[in-house]
């Protein structure tokens, strides 16, 4: 129809001069992405037991075979008291002023794929132990094209679909509309 020719294919260039002009609104804080193993203190433990069973998460990890990121997934998914257990502990990518001060600063000492101590954090009134596993780091910044081309093509299109429609209407409104006299 003549909606539809109305929409061609967004160009690889075009692609390029949208994100030129819009580049300020593809920033990003400084990013990190890791896995947890939070470790919470049971009705039935002592805070001495909860540190315990932190430490034998980690000397279990640490002593494994195999991958290390394969090993610290399979003990989240065992031993973590989070909502980040059945996926192995993978929180995806999280902006730092999200997470707290001392996590992060642990994470950032880490190269990917690295191990932290045991980390110790107030979770309501309890003490609460993590061990962390960083997958990657992003500082802040404009993301880059390639992780937006898909977004803004999807926006192209509906820009052009749009206007092709209005210039749709627009014909059919100067062809069919009856005079007013």
């Amino acid at each position: 129809s003549d909606v539809r020719r109305g929409i061609a294919e967004v160009s690889p260039a075009r692609i390029q001069a949208y994100y030129d002009a819009h580049k300020a609104d593809y920033k990003r804080p400084e990013q990190v992405r890791f896995r947890q193993i939070a470790i919470l203190r049971r009705a039935s433990e002592s805070p001495d037991e909860t540190l315990k069973r932190a430490q034998a998460v980690q000397n279990a990890i640490r002593s494994g075979t195999g991958d290390i990121r394969e090993r610290f997934a399979s003990a989240a998914k065992v031993s973590s008291d989070d909502e980040n257990r059945s996926s192995g502990g993978d929180t995806g990518w999280r902006d730092v002023t999200a997470l707290a001060e001392i996590a992060v600063q642990e994470i950032r000492k880490l190269p990917d794929g690295g191990i932290s101590d045991i980390v110790t954090l107030d979770a309501g009134g309890e003490k609460a132990h993590f061990l962390f596993l960083r997958e990657g780091f992003r500082p802040a910044g404009t993301i880059p094209i390639e992780d937006m081309r898909s977004v803004i093509e999807t926006t192209l299109r509906e820009e052009m679909g749009s206007k092709a429609v209005n210039a749709w209407l627009e014909r059919l409104r100067e062809k069919h509309s009856p005079e007013i006299r």
